[in-house]
């Protein structure tokens, strides 16, 4: 159960953060291909400390602007809602410059990651070791598909480059077997929100495991977030 200034930090994050990305003017993340309109991290942030995810990454915010975008953020939406005040616990730090740290499908290097400090699960546990090294030189960490997927709970693993070649090399392909889940926060009959989204491949398997995870959320983000589901194929 949410206390009242729980629920009133998070009323204050959500409007901060719409207001953030709605007033920005920033070319180089459109030319990447971001709709700012859709950038908010507000509904990933609830997911922590609600207890759904052990841990929060900041994408795509220190690859153009050399860090200063992400500055920008944690001054105007995090520290600004009283976030830190209300959940004291939660951890906010950038990758250290000599990790390189990559998947298959990303790369995280230099990226910043939100965590809650008093969470022992094992998801963290992991998280720590991977995210969380301090490698006196420069040093690449390759992360598995199904790790990455363990870590920031996401209900299936998109293929590994090796899966994905047997698919082509079996007659399908790698691009029409995958789609994009995103979960909106429904704020009225006119306005939703993006607030996460992830990759699943288009088998029975993994689109029943992601009705059950948006069920699962939707039901705890129910005091805070009205949640729906679309499902968008690549």
């Amino acid at each position: 159960m949410l206390t009242q200034q729980e629920v009133d930090t998070f009323n204050t994050l959500r409007r901060l953060d719409i207001e953030f990305w709605s007033n920005l003017c920033d070319s180089s993340l459109q030319e990447d291909g971001y709709q700012l309109e859709s950038l908010c991290f507000y509904g990933e942030i609830a997911f922590l400390f609600l207890g759904l995810k052990h841990c929060v990454m900041f994408s795509g915010l220190t690859k153009k602007s050399e860090d200063s975008l992400m500055k920008k953020y944690i001054e105007a939406v995090l520290t600004k809602s009283g976030l830190f005040e209300t959940f004291p616990l939660l951890k906010l730090r950038r990758l250290h410059p000599n990790l390189q740290l990559t998947s298959d499908n990303y790369d995280a290097s230099g990226e910043y990651l939100l965590w809650r400090e008093d969470d022992n699960h094992e998801k963290l546990e992991q998280m720590k070791k991977i995210f969380l090294l301090e490698p006196e030189k420069p040093t690449h960490r390759h992360v598995s598909e199904t790790a990455w997927s363990s870590i920031f709970d996401y209900p299936s693993a998109l293929p590994e480059q090796a899966e994905m070649k047997t698919i082509i090399d079996d007659g399908g392909s790698a691009e029409y077997d995958l789609c994009e889940v995103a979960y909106f926060d429904v704020m009225n009959e006119s306005e939703k929100r993006i607030v996460t989204t992830y990759g699943s491949r288009r088998i029975m398997k993994h689109l029943e495991n992601a009705k059950e995870h948006y069920l699962r959320y939707k039901r705890t983000a129910m005091p805070l977030m009205n949640l729906a589901m679309e499902i968008a194929m690549l």
